[in-house]
Parts: structure tokens; sequence; C-alpha cells
């Protein structure tokens, strides 16, 4: 087992080398999938849900820069290979998808506007003999329709998620793993990144303290007015502002934060671990002066409209053989005093990748493992 995890812990490193920026083959320009219509569901509550068919059984993020035009990010039926990206002009509707023959894996797609994005990517190379973590970018001006490469020199790791404030900065989450050898515990380091030039460069912003093996892929980047918020290993939450210094620590209480939702500046949604394996979803509407459990038992937020008015998935069991997920959306108006569940029991699962909100067309979108997961808000009697 340990010769195994120092195995994997061997694809530390990250390539040191900078190459500029190159052009990167696409198979053809996008190709139009116009998938089966969207199952709707009725839900018994002020929300009409959409679940769309599945675009790529291996869909990794989700984006949307306006309520039309959208992208999302895959590997097609390649698990773990090249980059498969999916565009929308008419919400969701139909999707043009393009293949990038790059043999990448990709990590987060994010977008500043309709034309201007990127994907980051890492690859293991030099392996089995000196394996290395090659961290770089596959960067579009032109809404996808070609795409450069570039290689960082300066860092090692891979850059796991990346948020665009509404100026056109982009914000990145560095992942990097070192293994010091022998039987010791490998080594987590995150740092913020920013970027001033949609993703062609990258500063160093915040050296975050090591995780611990406790705390390895749980701290999803959140940004809300000018504001991040990262959750930490000691289920604190991390504010940062955009030049990266800290500006408070948020203790909750509990073991572990799975997830972390922000709706306001005071209002703050996060699902909460105890150290006995317990879930609970919590709530501050004080900035994290105080927290109040608003449901007992596993549950990720879908949508919050308000402190009092949001919509939780909340898992009640599992059937057959390959263990299908039985799965409601809970709809609360008043905080969590009651609540009113979907019909029928969806099979939906509870790894939320990525929640988009458009408060313009009170919409909110999902990608729900491998599915976009769509919800429409209205006044139902």
């Amino acid at each position: 087992m340990k010769s195994q995890l120092r195995g994997l812990m061997a694809l530390a490193a990250i390539l040191m080398v900078f190459w500029p920026v190159e052009p990167v083959p696409a198979a053809g320009r996008y190709d139009v999938v116009k998938p089966d219509e969207s199952q709707s569901v009725p839900t018994h509550s002020t929300y009409g849900l959409r679940i769309a068919p599945r675009l790529d059984y291996s869909l990794r993020d989700l984006q949307f820069v306006t309520p039309l035009v959208g992208y999302a990010m895959g590997t097609g039926l390649r698990r773990g290979q090249a980059p498969v990206v999916y565009k929308t002009r008419d919400g969701g509707k139909s999707w043009l998808v393009r293949p990038i023959e790059c043999g990448w894996n990709p990590r987060a797609i994010a977008f500043a506007d309709e034309k201007r994005g990127l994907v980051t990517v890492s690859a293991p190379i030099g392996c089995p003999d000196a394996c290395q973590y090659l961290t770089a970018a596959l960067l579009t001006s032109d809404g996808g329709e070609t795409w450069s490469e570039v290689r960082y020199l300066e860092f090692q790791g891979a850059i796991v998620d990346v948020i665009f404030n509404h100026e056109g900065t982009a914000f990145g989450m560095l992942f990097h793993m070192m293994h010091p050898g022998g039987d010791t515990w490998p080594e987590y380091h995150l740092t913020l990144l920013r970027s001033d030039d949609v993703g062609r460069s990258w500063s160093r912003i915040h050296e975050l303290p090591r995780p611990g093996f406790d705390g390895f892929g749980r701290f999803p980047l959140r940004y809300h007015q000018d504001r991040l918020y990262i959750p930490w290993a000691d289920a604190s939450i991390k504010v940062f502002d955009t030049d990266g210094r800290l500006l408070e620590t948020v203790e909750t209480g509990y073991y572990m934060l799975w997830d972390l939702v922000i709706v306001s500046e005071s209002t703050i949604f996060a699902t909460a671990i105890n150290l006995d394996g317990t879930q609970h979803l919590i709530r501050t509407v004080d900035a994290g002066r105080t927290w109040e459990i608003v449901y007992e038992g596993a549950a990720k937020v879908a949508f919050a409209r308000s402190s009092d008015d949001f919509g939780i998935i909340v898992n009640r069991g599992h059937m057959g053989y390959h263990q299908r997920s039985l799965d409601v959306i809970a709809h609360t108006t008043d905080g969590g005093t009651t609540w009113r569940e979907s019909e029928p029991v969806l099979s939906l699962g509870s790894n939320i990748r990525r929640r988009v909100h458009h408060p313009s067309v009170e919409r909110d979108l999902l990608l729900l493992g491998s599915r976009v997961v769509e919800i429409d808000h209205f006044d139902r009697e």
C-alpha cells in the first residue's frame, strides 16, 4: 500500500520550463449536438426543474457568461484524456461540441466574456523514471473557434479552479502535491493565483498553509463582491480580498466543510461534518459570527435566492445492483421551518461540480455529476 502511495505521490513536481503560446490542433470546427428534449419534472413548489440529457459522461465543469451563451468541458468517452469543449448559444437547448487534440487532462473551464476564456490542463510527463506534472492552459479569444497553448514557468501543480470577476480578472487555485520520500506522508500545497490577462500569465497572491492529508480536494474557490472565500481543512472559511490579503478567518465549530454557497456578505450556507461523521446543512446570516442548523442530515444547496428561500438536494437512499441514488430537491421559503419536496424521487446524486445563477432570468443551472440540471423560478399555486 505504501509503495502504491509513493508511486502516486511521485507525480508531484511540475515542469519548470516555459514555452511560448502555440496553436493547438482541433478536430475541425464546432459540430452541432442536438440532444433529446430535456425531462421536465413536476416539483409541487415555486420552481420548475428540467434535467438535460447527458452531453458527455465525463463532464467536469460548466459556465454561462450570459443567460444564453454557456460553455461546458469534459473528456468525451475517453475519460481522463483530451479536453472536449461544448458551447451553447440558446441557453442549453442545443450544444456545439469540439474535441481539442492535445492529449492533456482538463481541470477547469472559465470565460471572462463570450469570446475570451481558458481551459486549465495538466498531464503527467517523464514517467515512470521522473514523473512530473505539466501545468498548462488552453486559451481562446474567439469564443472557442481556435485555441492556443500556454505553459507556465513559475508554478508546480495543477490549476484546479478558476473564477472570473465582472472586470475580467481571473482567480485560480493552484494545487501542488509533494512527496518527501520514504514513509513520510505527502505534503499538499495550495496557492491563490491572480491573472489580469485572461490566463496568459499568473501571479501568486497568497500561499496557503499546508492543509494535511485530510484536506485533500476539499477547497472550492468562491467569489462574491470583491471577496474570495475558501473552506479550509479545519472547517473554517478563509476570506481574502482580490490582492490576496487575508481579511478574516470565519470559524464554524465543525470538523469538516464539504460545500460552500455565498448568498451575500452576511448569508453563507455550508455542508458541515461532525467528528462522528454526521452531516448538517448550516447557515449564518451575520457573516459567520453565529451558525445554525437548517437541515439535519446529508444535503447540499441546489439554489439560494435568499437566506429564507432556498432548495437543497437530499439523498433518500439507493436502489438496485448498481446503487442508483434516490434524491429529492426540498424547497423552503421560510428558512427551513417547512419543506416541499420534488416528486417523483429523482436519480441526481449530490456531486455538484458547479452552480451557475442568473438573477436576471431567475434561473439556476447545476452541473450534477455529468448532467446539467436547470431550475426556473416562478410562482406556482
